[in-house]
């Protein structure tokens, strides 16, 4: 029995193997969830256009949409089998977190024909969903001094809200995508990772000094750790440093009277 195949264009197999290349994983090597694996046994087809307005009057679409599935219509195709298309696809989301799944998903698409008016619309919609968690956050979030020169942020709160967002993330994948390009897209996202409020994932900020004396606000999270240097005027003299003055907007809310004395860098 053959092995189930997804077409694409000749073109977007080339981008997307670039892609597969320039963006190989980098941050940890994260073990697939268990949420199955689409069926390898039948035949599946990716589609130039949203194929649920496959009635709808062209005329309504934009001008940018056409163009893409006439220029799809003429170029050569080529069948990948989907056990590598799903391989691909979850090797691009390196690491955990809302932001490497939208990561993951904008590298992912290309590779399954996806125009790049569908493109835009998917990841706004993602984009959103991540703006609502940050909101969330600012509700659920609490800021705890472990010790001079760390914070912890308490997520525990988020758990309850935490636990909607893959059926939400999927449902909005399936309404601005054709339905087997939506499938293999969710199968292929590790849902286990999108968002933990376990202990030791809470995000814990620092102040770190460099071998070379520049001091670096550091965020940890389950997406690794990230963060700005810290202004000039900011004296390391062992004068506490004002969190909410040096860290990014999204951890401002929560950083309001707090301080952080820098130490050096493991």
């Amino acid at each position: 029995m053959k092995s189930r195949q997804f077409r694409i264009t000749a073109a977007t197999a080339v981008v997307s193997f670039a892609l597969g290349v320039a963006f190989a994983p980098t941050f940890r090597d994260h073990q697939p969830p268990a949420t199955g694996s689409p069926d390898t046994n039948s035949s599946l087809r990716s589609h130039p256009g949203n194929t649920r307005g496959e009635n709808e009057d062209p005329a309504g679409r934009t001008r940018v949409a056409l163009r893409e599935e006439k220029k799809k219509a003429t170029e050569p195709t080529v069948s990948i089998p989907l056990a590598t298309v799903t391989k691909m696809i979850s090797q691009h989301q390196v690491a955990a977190g809302m932001e490497y799944l939208i990561y993951g998903v904008e590298r992912s698409l290309p590779l399954l024909g996806v125009s790049e008016v569908e493109k835009k619309n998917v990841i706004d919609a993602l984009k959103r969903i991540d703006a609502e968690i940050q909101d969330e956050e600012k509700k659920q979030l609490k800021a705890i001094q472990t010790d001079p020169s760390e914070i912890r942020l308490d997520s525990s709160g988020m758990e309850a809200f935490s636990k909607t967002l893959p059926a939400r993330i999927q449902e909005s994948l399936r309404s601005h995508l054709a339905t087997e390009q939506a499938e293999v897209l969710i199968s292929s996202l590790k849902w286990n990772l999108l968002y933990s409020t376990e202990e030791k994932w809470f995000p814990t900020l620092t102040i770190t000094r460099t071998s070379s004396g520049r001091l670096i606000a550091w965020a940890r999270t389950i997406s690794g750790k990230t963060g700005p240097e810290v202004d000039a005027k900011y004296a390391d003299d062992g004068t506490p440093i004002p969190a909410d003055e040096v860290f990014p907007d999204r951890w401002k809310p929560f950083l309001k009277g707090f301080t952080l004395l820098p130490t050096n860098e493991d």
